[in-house]
């Protein structure tokens, strides 16, 4: 935490420096880097407060890109906030500048997260519609990409789309297998793993869950690991197999006690 402690050391310099010399798009960069800065590390307040700030100097073009970045990074904080309604505003606002300045990259990460708050609003047509249009600006970025598919069989899931879950998720599988312990592998195989296992197709299920745990103790990431490991103990459940998945649950609750 030291290194966190010495870069935003630095970024509040950097802002005060830019506020002294009256050099407002330094000014109006640092803040925006300090606000994204904190979000990282879930100060959602600190965040809030400097993208606040930020949004509220004053710019002369205002299609200016990195005004279009606080307005994402403020939604952001709003969202992880438990705020989804104000999110959802400040994105679309952040939408609005994007496309007023044809970038089509902040467009795609803009669409992107209102799509996720559509998501937990419930409204996955319309979320599956913002990830489409989506993957037609930045479609061919594989890592961003693989994030919009599997968020599109999430999303073809809820809406009771099972073969265009199974076609998104195994889209995202192949894809990422070029990418070595891929995250975005893991969630995939956990995810098509647990819509065959919810069919009853265990021998294929099975497989693909293994290779998520596999990828996910080799990252180290416990979340993902606690992820895979719950959805093979609910694997286990389902086919009736019920000491392994309780083994699999022991293991979550153990992991999760280690970590506290």
């Amino acid at each position: 935490r030291s290194g966190d402690s010495s870069v935003i050391s630095e970024l509040h310099q950097t802002r005060s420096l830019a506020f002294l010399a009256e050099e407002q798009s330094a000014y109006v960069g640092a803040l925006k880097n300090l606000g994204s800065y904190y979000l990282i590390f879930e100060d959602l307040d600190s965040a809030d407060h400097f993208l606040r700030v930020g949004l509220a100097e004053p710019l002369e073009d205002t299609a200016c890109p990195a005004r279009a970045s606080m307005l994402m990074y403020y939604g952001l904080a709003a969202q992880r906030s438990g705020l989804l309604e104000r999110a959802y505003l400040r994105y679309q606002r952040a939408l609005v500048i994007a496309e007023l300045a044809q970038d089509s990259l902040r467009m795609a990460s803009v669409l992107l997260n209102l799509a996720n708050v559509d998501f937990y609003l419930d409204r996955y047509e319309k979320a599956i519609e913002l990830l489409q249009e989506a993957m037609e600006y930045r479609g061919h970025q594989l890592g961003w990409s693989l994030i919009a598919l599997n968020n599109l069989g999430a999303n073809y899931l809820y809406t009771g789309d099972t073969a265009a879950a199974e076609s998104s998720f195994q889209e995202v599988i192949e894809r990422s297998r070029s990418v070595p312990d891929s995250m975005a592998l893991s969630q995939a195989l956990i995810d098509l793993g647990g819509v065959h296992s919810m069919s009853g197709r265990f021998e294929s299920a099975l497989p693909m869950l293994e290779e998520a745990l596999e990828i996910a103790e080799r990252l180290s990431q416990g979340r993902r690991l606690a992820e895979a490991r719950n959805a093979l103990a609910t694997h286990f459940k389902q086919e009736g197999k019920y000491e392994l998945a309780l083994a699999q649950y022991q293991e979550v609750i153990q992991s999760t006690r280690e970590s506290e």
